[in-house]
């Protein structure tokens, strides 16, 4: 299983500090679309 750098709980700490309040149930959801992102991104890297 890989290594998760940042729980939800983290993520709602992190955008608290920077004055944004989300729930955890949206940092799960912010965190999952992030990952699939960085996913697409190195896949469409290593086509090129």
């Amino acid at each position: 299983m890989q290594r998760r750098p940042y729980t939800p709980e983290d993520v709602v700490q992190i955008l608290r500090k920077g004055g944004e309040i989300i729930t955890i149930e949206q940092a799960r959801q912010l965190l999952e679309t992030f990952r699939k992102l960085a996913k697409l991104v190195v896949q469409q890297q290593f086509k090129k």
